[in-house]
């Protein structure tokens, strides 16, 4: 586990992460709502209240990215975007952005005791695109300073910007004027109008959470995050930082991909084909990403979890094209080099 606190964070909250507690992990998904899934509101807040008056000082949280059509977080577009699902439309409505209508479209009529992801996704995109259509000039002010605030965020608009023209196939599978991402970036005012949308929808998820996390920590309740290591091979992260990770240049296909050996569980092992680091590259570059990933998420959590982090150490790596994990080998990671330059 890694404490993330900062200088500014309240003595209130410092003071909890030193002394031993007890917590309770829910996602956001799996508080009730009538929305399909959960979402950032005061149901969020009452289950705060809750677990604080039972004397739990923790709460921890899965990962917060966007997911992919199997709605998992561990195979993201983006390892520092949030998931619009969890959007609370009365939130919008609060903002003057939607009215009362487009609140009730976001209802779920279907039984409350299970999530519908495809319904809740559906819907929480065809309103964000309603409320972006009423953002004036003091929002737009404050989106261009949440994305000077966030570099990451132009990134990121331009990849889903381009993914919808390119109806929505992985990047490699793109025209090469939009694969290659240093010839994209260049006619970046091109994608300008629809970049904009997903800049206000990562305002909007990040002001939720924010009042979120605050209110929790008022409560003496510090939040635990949870990071997937690695990343999507169809994503932001891996297109826009090529060099830094285990992937032929020419042809766009990796090198080797993330897996675990074989075991008493699988005689196969676990290919999961998740896009390797070049820890070598990293290194050179001082490990800047992942500065700004941790740095991200000291903002989001008090404290944070890293699913298989024992690769930080050695880790399992499969020459592509294997159809499973037995034919990996395990390599050496950045070890506590990487952490001395997060920690620095």
């Amino acid at each position: 586990m890694v404490k993330l606190t900062r200088p500014k964070t309240k003595q209130k909250v410092k003071n909890m992460l030193k002394k031993r507690g007890a917590g309770v992990l829910l996602h956001i998904s799996s508080m009730p709502s009538p929305y399909g899934v959960g979402v950032l509101d005061e149901n969020t807040k009452h289950f705060i209240d809750r677990i604080a008056d039972m004397g739990f000082t923790y709460w921890q949280v899965l990962p917060f990215n966007p997911t992919d059509s199997a709605n998992s977080p561990y195979c993201s577009p983006s390892a520092f975007a949030g998931n619009y699902i969890y959007i609370n439309p009365q939130g919008l409505k609060d903002m003057g952005l939607i009215s009362d209508e487009e609140v009730s479209k976001n209802i779920y009529d279907g039984t409350p005791y299970t999530a519908s992801y495809e319904y809740a996704l559906e819907k929480r995109l065809a309103t964000l695109k309603k409320a972006f259509l009423n953002v004036g000039e003091e929002l737009a002010a404050d989106i261009k300073q949440f994305e000077i605030d966030n570099p990451w965020l132009t990134d990121y608009a331009v990849f889903m910007a381009v993914k919808e023209q390119e109806n929505f196939k992985p990047w490699w599978e793109w025209s090469s004027e939009h694969a290659h991402y240093f010839e994209c970036i260049k006619k970046i005012y091109d994608y300008e109008e629809s970049a904009a949308f997903w800049k206000f929808v990562q305002y909007i998820f990040y002001k939720q959470w924010a009042e979120i996390k605050k209110y929790a920590n008022k409560k003496g309740v510090a939040v635990i995050g949870d990071m997937p290591i690695y990343v999507a091979m169809d994503s932001v992260d891996v297109w826009s930082n090529l060099p830094m990770f285990l992937i032929d240049e020419k042809t766009l296909k990796a090198e080797k991909v993330a897996g675990v050996p074989p075991d008493y569980f699988s005689e196969d092992g676990q290919l999961w084909g998740n896009p390797l680091y070049d820890w070598e590259a990293m290194k050179k570059d001082n490990y800047s990403w992942w500065v700004k990933r941790m740095k991200k998420s000291a903002e989001l959590y008090d404290m944070l979890r890293i699913d298989h982090f024992r690769a930080f150490d050695t880790y399992w790596a499969i020459p592509f094209g294997h159809p499973t994990a037995e034919f990996g080998k395990w390599e050496q990671g950045p070890g506590m080099d990487l952490f001395n330059v997060i920690k620095s």
